[in-house]
């Protein structure tokens, strides 16, 4: 494009602006008996309020850089400047008409200003078309958004944003930056919580103007981060920022996982635990059993030290994260409180052990009832060699080889060397376990050497058989004795099956940390089997905690307490669990788009009311939709709003035009949600679609 048609251009805007503004000046001062002169002033007014710089500098303070200070005290300038056009224009005849009256669809429809002669006037000349639309935007702004300034900042004029730079401004100079920025991102995420706002919807109003207009959810905002700042310090250095995220829980409020796992991270950095060691094992796991990790290593910060060792030995962050929750505390000494960690740690303190810890970490628990799990762990702490024969006893004795078992015993008393024990180890593989009886009377390595020579090839190599533990069976055992336990050892298979796979461990933590209510655990299991609170509750980690309390204590009373909830039905599981803890934790982890109506069967004869929200319905229109179908209907649009939400109740349906001011969408959205009322979203324009859809929504 050549210069001089660049400027033609140019002029050719600024002219059908202009004409623009003054069709919409006349349309303001013909409907508000203003002069037309001050009805032009007054479309400009937003643009030299300072009230569009403030949404273009919001985003500025949303990444922390090393200049900004400097970017929140330009915020700041824009909001002294708006906040003193509001305190200047408060007062003026003109913006008072404006702010003291909201026209009716029918008055702006009288001087050409509805969404259907604009938008939808037909006309085939751009030019025209661009005229009318420009002057449709300035009349809105004059007749909705400067009345919308002074209702939304009447009271307390822009001090959420003055508050919400405080607290920013305080985590940037108390963090690094990269731990600064993830609390502005918390924040800013916190704050799409608490109106609900997804990717999807976001589109709808920049976040700018959300955070701008809703003062309210803003200060909500301000005030749940507050008491989460002083934890962000905790996460500063490498390795921080990632075990918080490994630690997350989305269905959590920030300020509460912040609470619950940075007293933690402190307690290990006390001790001087491998932050790194530490976020290899808890990302080898997904969230709920990392934070059940992440306890055991703040109870017991050696867990980590011990992995280190086991590493020297191949040993993954995986298998070891899988060892501490599944076997490291099952008692092999239970009068000493000796647990299978103990061992296992204990062994990879001896130089050069760390091969035979790793044997006993993994198969360690499948000899737990062994009568010669004594000589197996001295074994494992005096022959450096321990590692191959634990292995071929675990072996041997998982496929019923008793002799080849004592055999790798009486072996492992004589300490072979390397090229020694290859032999050996070789020859009792390929040997018959009833052949091997006669070791276990030798009495020195070059006799059992002897006597394994004279052995023919009778079998196969027997390939190595890794026994897992059986906790399930363990715990079986351990109650078969109590004669009076019987009918609980009969119920634990049922229980088992209604927990299934992701959810028996819960049964080990009761056996392991509280026996004596094992038997409470079991009733409870089988009498709330098809109960979607309490299989939540089991399923959280943090719930399970606190339900574990009350087995011992007040379990009468919890659970009392949990029948009232699920009597009152509530629709909300969370919401429920938070009743239940007495709480306000637990949140949602997925926010529902709005259903689109006219894609979506339903039956409206269901519903009470039909409210119609958004849009602009003129008169006629307005009768023809209430007249369509025989059930009460009530529309809100633009120039006819309902502020007041208390009114609507779950037995009303919302069916949501697309054209709904964000002021309002999100106020809307957020009640609905929160109160269990159906909310529709409706995308087609115009009357006709609208009453095509009632109808065909009412009669079948």
């Amino acid at each position: 494009m050549r210069k001089d048609d660049r400027l033609d251009l140019d002029e050719l805007m600024e002219d059908l602006q202009n004409e623009a503004k003054n069709i919409a000046a006349g349309a303001v001062s013909r409907l508000y008996g203003i002069d037309e002169d001050a009805a032009a002033a007054l479309l400009d007014a937003p643009e030299q309020s300072g009230y569009y710089d403030i949404q273009r500098k919001i985003p500025d303070v949303l990444t922390v850089t090393r200049e900004y200070p400097v970017k929140v005290a330009a915020l700041r300038q824009r909001i002294a400047k708006f906040e003193t056009w509001l305190d200047d224009k408060e007062h003026d005849p003109n913006i008072q008409k404006l702010v003291q009256r909201r026209i009716s669809s029918d008055e702006a429809s009288s001087v050409g200003m509805t969404e259907g002669q604009v938008i939808g006037s037909g006309s085939k000349n751009p030019v025209e078309h661009g005229r009318k639309l420009h002057a449709y935007i300035n009349f809105i702004v004059a007749t909705v958004n400067i009345p919308d300034y002074f209702e939304c900042f009447a009271n307390h004029r822009l001090d959420h944003l003055n508050s919400m730079l405080d607290l920013f401004s305080d985590a940037v100079a108390d963090n690094e930056a990269g731990v600064a920025q993830r609390f502005v991102d918390d924040f800013v995420m916190e704050f799409k919580r608490e109106l609900l706002v997804t990717e999807k919807t976001e589109s709808t109003a920049s976040l700018a103007s959300l955070l701008e207009l809703h003062a309210d959810s803003v200060r909500s905002t301000v005030r749940l981060m507050s008491g989460a700042l002083r934890h962000y310090q905790t996460f500063s250095g490498r390795h921080g920022l990632p075990i918080l995220d490994t630690l997350v829980r989305n269905d959590m409020r920030t300020p509460d996982n912040l609470a619950y796992v940075a007293p933690g991270m402190r307690r290990l950095d006390s001790r001087g635990v491998n932050r790194k060691a530490a976020h290899q094992l808890l990302q080898a796991l997904g969230t709920e059993e990392a934070l059940e990790l992440f306890d055991a290593m703040v109870a017991a910060p050696e867990i980590i030290d011990t992995y280190l060792q086991l590493h020297k030995a191949n040993v993954s962050p995986l298998q070891y994260a899988r060892f501490i929750l599944d076997d490291s505390t099952m008692y092999y000494e239970p009068a000493a409180k000796k647990t299978m960690l103990d061992l296992v740690r204990e062994t990879t303190l001896i130089a050069g052990q760390e091969q035979a810890a790793r044997q006993l970490m993994e198969s360690g628990t499948s000899l737990l009832s062994d009568p010669n799990f004594g000589q197996l762990l001295q074994l494992a702490r005096s022959y450096s060699l321990a590692h191959l024969l634990l292995e071929d006893y675990v072996s041997a004795q998982a496929s019923g080889q008793t002799n080849k078992a004592r055999a790798v015993l009486t072996v492992g008393h004589y300490a072979p060397d390397a090229a020694e024990l290859k032999e050996i180890r070789q020859k009792l593989r390929a040997a018959q376990d009833s052949k091997l009886d006669w070791i276990k009377e030798t009495t020195a390595l070059a006799e059992l050497k002897a006597g394994l020579a004279q052995l023919r090839k009778t079998q196969a190599v027997a390939p190595i058989k890794r026994a897992r533990a059986d906790w399930y069976q363990a715990m079986v055992a351990s109650l078969a004795p109590a004669g009076s336990q019987s009918s609980l050892a009969q119920q634990l298979e049922e229980v088992r099956n209604i927990l299934g796979d992701s959810l028996d461990r819960r049964l080990k933590d009761v056996w392991l940390n509280q026996p004596a209510a094992l038997e409470k655990f079991c009733s409870d299991v089988i009498k709330y089997r098809d109960s979607v609170l309490y299989r939540q509750m089991i399923k959280d980690y943090r719930a399970f905690n606190h339900y574990q309390e009350r087995l011992s204590v007040g379990h009468k009373e919890f659970m009392k307490k949990l029948d009232r909830i699920e009597t009152a039905d509530e629709k909300d599981v969370y919401m429920a669990l938070n009743r239940l803890l007495d709480t306000t934790a637990y949140r949602s982890p997925e926010i529902e788009e709005i259903q689109n109506a006219e894609n979506t069967p339903i039956d409206l004869n269901s519903y009470g009311r039909i409210i119609i929200w958004g849009g602009r319905t003129p008169s006629a229109a307005r009768t023809r939709i209430k007249a369509c179908i025989d059930k009460p209907v009530e529309i809100f649009d633009t120039f006819n709003r309902k502020t007041d939400l208390a009114g609507i109740s779950e037995s009303d349906v919302v069916i949501m035009r697309t054209d709904i001011e964000h002021t309002l969408y999100y106020s809307v959205k957020k009640y609905c949600k929160r109160h269990g009322i159906k909310l529709l979203h409706f995308n087609q324009a115009g009357t006709t679609p609208m009453v095509d859809f009632l109808v065909k929504s009412t009669y079948h």
